[in-house]
């Protein structure tokens, strides 16, 4: 059998893919690592943490600017998906919201640099990025 220039660039080519992928690992959070989003003008943190390698808890507290306890006028905005302080049982003490726990199946990295607002009906009242510590 004779191997053409094409073919041997095609297996070239595959070789190289193959190799590269076993060598390079998937990025991934290790156990333990943080990560945060700073709300200024709430006076709140909201702390992502990576449990176990399938695993992240998110706590929040909105410790001001919340001045109605209406869960559903308030949002949570990430990446331009909303969801209401009801959908997520977050309660409202004025000037209060929260504290807010929540443990979901995934990986935290996954959520590094994505933006995040809270909204009071359609406008924003801060908003932050999700930052690795």
């Amino acid at each position: 059998m004779h191997m053409t220039s094409y073919d041997k660039k095609y297996i070239a080519l595959f070789a190289f893919i193959f190799i590269y992928l076993h060598a390079t690992l998937l990025c991934r959070a290790d156990v333990g690592d943080k990560a945060a989003a700073t709300f200024k003008k709430l006076n709140s943190t909201a702390a992502l943490e990576q449990i176990d390698e399938y695993t992240f808890s998110v706590y929040r507290v909105l410790n001001k600017g919340i001045d109605e306890n209406a869960t559903d006028i308030y949002y949570i905005d990430l990446n331009g998906v909303r969801f209401s302080f009801a959908e997520f049982n977050i309660s409202i003490n004025p000037p209060k919201a929260g504290p807010w726990n929540a443990t979901t199946n995934g990986d935290m990295d996954n959520f590094i640099g994505a933006y995040v607002a809270i909204l009071y009906d359609n406008n924003t009242i801060d908003d932050a990025f999700i930052i690795k510590e």
